[in-house]
This record gives C-alpha cells, structure tokens and sequence, in this order.
C-alpha cells in the first residue's frame, strides 16, 4: 500500500523577528536559489547581496541566530557587458552546496560573470576565528585565510551550477548562451601524456575546459550523480526558449538532443510540431521556459503495486491516466488527494498549535575540437556550425528569445476571481492588468536527435523529470528517439479545480527543484510561494517498469506581509544528528526544508519515511 512522506511543520521565525531593528541584509529580487545546506555539517548559508551569512540552525525549529560567519564575496576583476543589476553587478544569482570528491564545496554565481568557491570545510574550521583573507592556491597560508576553491569570470551573467561528485566536474551555465563544464585533472601530471586527451575524461592529466553552445539564457544545469554515469559523460541544461538539451561530453560540438515540450494555446492538430509563435495570454513571461532537468535514479523510487498507486488514483476505466496526443498521460487531477491537506499546514504555519502531517565506461575526444580547451585559456566559443539531426517531426525550433525575466504586473488585493466557463477568459483589475487567466492549452512534444547518437547503440540513461514554469513532465528514459509515455502534471503548485489556470503573480515560475535520493522526493517551488513535496513511484504496467510520481504534500504560499512576499531559496539537508558519516541507514534519515523568503522571514520542515506500522499523523513541534 502506498504510504506518504511524512512532513512535519517544525516552525517560523518571523522577519521582523530576525532584524527589529530595522538593520537586515539586502535580499536581491529575480535571482535563482539563494540558500543551501551542508549535508555534512549545521551549515546553512544565505546570500544577500555579494555576501554569504552562514548560519548554524537551532533544533528542533531551524531557527536563526546570528551568522557566525560573513563572507564578502571576492571579484576576479574581469571586465564584463551589463547585467541584470546596474547597482550592485557583483550580486549573487545562485548558491550551491555540493560533494566534489569526498568533500562539499560551496559555489556561487554572480551577476558579473564571476563565480567563486570555497571548501565547505575550511568555511567550517574558520567559524570560530577571525580568517576572513581569501587565498589563492599557491598563496595558501591555512593559519590566516580561507582557500579559494575556484575562482574564474565567464564573460556575462552566470545563474547555473552543478557538480559531479566522482567525475570531478563543474557546470557553469551563463547569459552567453554557453555552459562551460570545468574538467580538473584526476591525476599528477605527466610530461608524457602532456598532450594526450584521448582517455577524456577518465583518465584526465590536466584540468580541461569544454564549452556547449545553446541559443537563449540557460537558468540550469544538471548532471546524473547516481552512479549510472560514473564519467559524468552526460548533462542536462534547460534555456528559458523552452528548451532542453542533452549534452554528451565526448561529442561537446552540437547537443545529443534538443527536447521541446510544453502546453500551448497554440499547438495544433499536430502536436510533435513545436508552436510559432505562441499566442498563450502570459506570452511575454516565457509561459514555455524550462526551468530545469533532473535525472532520477529508479532505485530511489517507491515500489508500489498499481498504476493507481505509482500516479495516484486518477486513473481511468482502463486503468491508466487520461491520455493526450501524441505522448502524454495526464496525471494532473491526482493533485485532488493533496489539497485537501492545505489547510492544516497552512493554519501551522499562521502560528496554530497543531498541524496535520502525511504520512562505466572510457570516450575517447578529438584535442583538436575547438569546444575542449585548457582552463587557462577561456576563450569564447567559437560560431555554431551546421549540425545533422534526425527529427521526430519536421524542423520547427523556435526562434531566441531575449531578456532576462519576467515582466512583472501588479496585483490587486481586492480583486475578486469568478469562476469561468469559457476557453479562453481572463480576468483584469481596475488598471487593467491581468490578474487570472483560463485558456485552452494543448500539449506538445518534439525530439531533435544528433545524428551521431547511434539507434542501435543509444545509452541506458535513467529517467528525467522537466520543469517548466507551469507544468513537471517525467520523461520515462533520457535519450528517446521515438514519441514515448511522458506523465505529465499541469500547475502542480495551484488547485485541480482550475487545471488550465494560473494565478497570476509575476514571480510564478517553478525555477526551485530539490532532490532528496535518500527518501525517492523530488520538490518543486516557485518564489511566488507554494512549494510542493513529490514522491517517485515505480511499478509493473503490461509486462513493463513504469516510473511515476505522486503529489504528497503541498506547501502553504506566501507568509510575508499582505501575502506579497515571495520565496528567495529552498534548501534540504539532513535534520541535525543524522548527517553525512554519522552512520546513518540509507531510508532512516530525517530531512530537514528550509524556505526562505524575501521578508527575511524562514519556514522550517522535517521530511521522512514512515516506519511499518507507524500511522499517517505526527506531532507538530513549533
């Protein structure tokens, strides 16, 4: 029988809590995460400007005290275009806090270009001293400073990261329209081998630089750190045109596939037809930006013994989800079973007493390809050559689409939503500015596959989940060269009452995702407030392994004043006594989510399994 997460609300510190005084930190708007935590030590770190406040969390409630760690964010000094942020272009876009080796580092994103890491350890070791000098590698004075991890300017703004653990690999994705994958040597140099890259990436004698060239802004990178892809051969970057692509590192040139999908008010009757242009109401808001792409280990997923039980109880009279050409199976009206548990965490979180809970292999690279080169050389890339592809349908990529966010609107708190029957009907205030809109929306889905991805040869990629601003897809295998089951669920973060609608808030865009492998959860968030909780599934379904996912829980939107507040980061990590190297069982762990928000104000949760026999309600410490 399938069985929920368990979530507890553990509290609230309030903003004005926090700072009384009137003397808080400056919290940037539009920027991507902004908070991580340590999964090896009470570290949680917090970007306000082009600083870095660590703190140590109390138990049980995750409260803050105060930093005991300021970190001023050092500059490469390179000359960069204008960004985003004309006062302070040196302003963080994204923190990260990941294992490289057996080690975490902490990595930072800058408006600027610049990005600069640290050693999560040495961050530690220097709480209790006054090391607050930045050292070079060669300048390393241990008793003085704080050791620069990596340090480097990647010509514009930069807003992805992600890390492979045994690969030793750094994604940086940036304004360029480039991700620029660090490759650090795995072993001393040789005078021998100086010149040899034909083991990349195993072995590698030298630290490398290889540039993948995409079309529009890149919010996102990811890399498949299960252990399925133990060279870190493939990674996954998601651009703002829609798009997602699937990049293998030997063949860095062109993109292994291009992956469009997406629900449009102007898809046709041909839906492996990309639609040109979109006529969707919140068209000037990117309604089509991939947010992100993460691959998903089936071993983390919950074996369940049903389809109703892998997707929720949604299914039709043929025991499967309602399906949608070409592809889909649409598994958005499960979120029913959710929000009807809104309202006691939501109660919680106001304050109230109580609350209820739920439950490997070498590639070979040619030196010469002008996409690899050394770190000490960060050339620009050089001009896109033709590529073949094989299509699923014929070439309709969308043209680039430039900016940086959304065009924000604002909002009228006395405006009443009626209900609407219509297809297409929206919804202004007395400005007249769109407040909530319905339309008919239809699904759509395009493969663009490289011609060097071999049909009989393609690689066993694990699973992988889309975000976009409005919708989650979960690819059942990366890689398709055919039209495949894709489950898909439509504003997730919103009420199944209105499956096709979105209340609008210029901050709405699922760019917050979150992966706890321990407990099978994925979590998406968007800053204009709801985060929802999602458990992977899988189970037999005619004679085949079906992955899937299920809505367990559905966090409580905006807490800040009147309701206007929007999240600034979400961060998961091991609830105290239960991290990394303590010995803990794969499964037993509690996790702790932190969500932050823009009023300095921090919502805090405990995530975990329930045991046999153990019922579906739990105490709510506050």
């Amino acid at each position: 029988m399938y069985k929920l997460i368990s979530c507890v609300a553990t509290g609230v510190q309030k903003g004005y809590e926090r700072f009384p005084d009137h003397n808080a930190p400056i919290v940037k708007h539009w920027r991507c995460d902004l908070t991580a935590l340590s999964h090896v030590y009470n570290l949680y770190f917090v970007a306000y400007n082009t600083k870095i406040y660590i703190y140590e969390p109390s138990f049980p409630a995750q409260t803050l005290g105060e930093p005991i760690k300021i970190l001023k964010l050092p500059r490469t000094g390179a000359p960069v275009p204008r960004g985003i942020d004309n006062e302070d272009p040196h302003s963080i876009t994204r923190v990260l806090v990941d294992f490289f080796g057996n080690d975490e580092v902490l990595l930072c994103t800058c408006d600027d270009g610049d990005v600069v890491g640290f050693w999560v350890r040495d961050l530690y070791e220097a709480r209790l001293t006054k090391r607050d000098i930045f050292c070079a590698k060669e300048e390393i004075d241990e008793e003085e400073c704080i050791r620069i991890f990596t340090k480097l300017n990647v010509g514009q703004s930069a807003w992805g990261l992600a890390v492979h653990r045994n690969a030793r690999l750094i994604a940086i994705s940036a304004n360029t329209h480039e991700v620029r994958v660090l490759a650090y040597a795995l072993a001393q140099p040789d005078d021998s081998l100086e010149d040899d890259t034909s083991g990349f990436p195993v072995p590698r004698h030298k630290d490398w630089l290889i540039t993948l060239q995409a079309k529009a802004n890149i919010p996102a990178v990811s890399f498949d750190n299960s252990g399925a892809d133990p060279t870190g051969r493939w990674l996954s970057s998601s651009s703002i045109d829609g798009l997602t692509h699937l990049w293998d590192l030997s063949r860095p040139d062109q993109p292994a596939q291009i992956i469009a999908i997406g629900h449009c008010a102007s898809a046709t009757i041909l839906p492996n037809i990309i639609p040109k242009p979109c006529t969707c109401l919140n068209t000037h808001s990117y309604p089509h930006a991939t947010w992100s792409a993460m691959f998903i280990d089936p071993r983390s997923c919950h074996c369940v013994g049903s389809l109703a039980e892998a997707c929720g109880s949604s299914v039709g009279s043929k025991g499967e989800p309602a399906f949608r050409p070409p592809c889909f199976w649409d598994i958005t009206p499960m979120k029913d079973e959710t929000f009807s548990k809104d309202q006691t965490l939501a109660v919680a979180l106001a304050g109230e007493s109580e609350a209820e809970s739920e439950e490997s292999g070498e590639m070979s690279i040619d030196s010469s390809n002008p996409s690899v080169e050394l770190l000490s050389n960060l050339a620009a890339a050089p001009e896109d050559e033709e590529s073949l592809f094989v299509y699923d349908a014929p070439p309709d990529i969308p043209s680039e689409l430039e900016g940086q966010t959304e065009i924000p609107l604002p909002l009228s708190a006395n405006a009443d939503i009626a209900d609407a029957d219509d297809d297409d009907v929206s919804l202004e205030d007395e400005d007249g500015d769109v407040l909530w809109y319905k339309e008919s929306k239809k699904p759509y889905c395009s493969y663009k596959t490289a011609k060097f991805v071999s049909e009989k040869d393609i690689p066993e990629l694990h699973p992988l989940i889309i975000v976009t601003k409005d919708e989650i897809y979960l690819l059942q295998r990366a890689l398709h060269r055919s039209l495949a089951t894709v489950l898909t669920m439509r504003s997730p973060l919103y009420s199944v009452q209105r499956p096709d609608s979105v209340l609008y808030n210029a901050y709405h865009r699922q760019l917050f995702t979150a992966q706890i492998p321990d407990l099978g959860v994925f979590i998406v968030a968007s800053p204009a407030g709801a985060a929802g909780i999602f458990r992977l599934t899988r189970t037999i379904h005619e004679g085949r392994e079906m992955i899937g996912f299920r809505l367990d829980h559905v966090l409580p939107g905006a807490l800040g004043v009147d309701g206007e507040e929007h999240l600034v980061g979400v961060a998961v990590g091991p609830v105290q006594g239960m991290l990394d190297g303590e010995g803990w069982e794969a499964g037993k762990r509690r996790w702790r989510l932190l969500m932050y928000w823009h009023d300095h104000t921090v919502s805090a949760y405990e995530l975990g399994k329930f045991e046999e026999g153990e019922g579906e309600l739990e105490g709510l410490v506050v």
